[in-house]
C-alpha cells in the first residue's frame, strides 16, 4: 500500500506540474484516484490521509493565480475562493483517518493543508499549529522539502535568522532544489541582506519552469 500511494502522490504532483488546460487546474484524475483508494482500503489511515491531502492542495487552486495568471503565494490568497466542498470531504477523510488513531507522514502533510485552509479572510495564519505539525514531520519522513518547509514556518515564529539557521543545515543537499532557494532569498530580504537575497533570487528563478513564479519571483526581487 505505501508503494501505491507513492505512486498516486506522485501522478498527482506531475499532473498538477504539466497541466496547460488552464493556469493550475485541478488534477481530477489524481483526485478519482484518492476517492477509489479510500473506497477499496476505507480503514487504512494514509489512504485517508493522501485524500484529504489532494483535495485541500486542489481546494486553494482557484486562488493560486490571479484573474491575469499572477502567482499569489498562500498566505495571500483569497480564501473565499477556495473549494468549500473540497474543504469538507478533505475533513471526512481526516476525521476517519484520526479515529484510526496512527499517524503518518500523509496525515501530517493534511493536517498542514488543513491548517492552511482554517484561515478565513484578514485573519492571521496559525503558525504555532504549522510549527508543531512541520516539527512532526520532519521528524517522521526527513527530506529537503520538510526541512525547507520547516525553515519557512520556524522564521514566523521565531523570526528570519531563526528560519536561515535551519536552511544553512541543508545547504549543501539543496544546490539545486528551489524551494530551498526561494525561501533564502524571502529570509535574506527580510534581514535586509539586500545584495544576497538578489543573488539568491537570481538562483531560484533559475532553477523554475512555472512561468507565473518566475514573474512572481522577480517581482520580490526587485521589490
Amino acid at each position: 500500500m505505501a508503494a501505491v500511494l507513492e505512486a498516486v502522490y506522485g501522478a498527482y504532483v506531475i499532473e498538477w506540474a504539466t497541466a496547460d488546460a488552464e493556469p493550475r487546474a485541478l488534477p481530477p484524475e489524481s483526485l478519482r484516484l484518492v476517492e477509489v483508494l479510500a473506497e477499496l482500503a476505507p480503514e487504512d489511515p494514509e489512504v485517508r490521509g493522501l485524500a484529504a491531502l489532494v483535495l485541500l492542495s486542489s481546494a486553494r487552486a482557484p486562488a493560486r493565480t490571479t484573474a491575469d495568471g499572477q502567482f499569489v503565494p498562500l498566505a495571500d490568497q483569497d480564501p473565499a475562493r477556495w473549494n468549500a466542498a473540497l474543504i469538507a470531504r478533505a475533513h471526512d477523510h481526516l476525521r476517519a483517518a484520526h479515529a484510526r488513531r496512527t499517524v503518518g507522514r500523509f496525515q501530517l502533510e493534511a493536517a498542514i493543508q488543513a491548517t492552511h485552509c482554517a484561515r478565513r479572510d484578514g485573519e492571521p495564519t496559525d503558525w504555532q499549529t504549522l510549527r508543531r505539525l512541520h516539527t512532526a514531520l520532519h521528524e517522521l519522513a526527513p527530506s529537503d522539502g520538510s526541512a525547507t518547509a520547516l525553515a519557512a514556518v520556524v522564521a514566523e515564529t521565531d523570526g528570519p535568522a531563526a528560519g536561515l539557521a535551519v536552511l544553512d543545515q541543508i545547504a549543501d543537499r539543496t544546490r539545486r532544489f528551489q524551494p530551498a532557494w526561494a525561501t533564502r532569498a524571502h529570509l535574506l530580504a527580510r534581514l535586509g541582506q539586500a545584495d544576497d537575497a538578489v543573488a539568491a533570487y537570481d538562483k531560484a528563478i533559475s532553477l523554475t519552469h512555472d512561468a507565473a513564479q518566475r514573474a512572481y519571483l522577480r517581482r520580490r526581487r526587485e521589490g
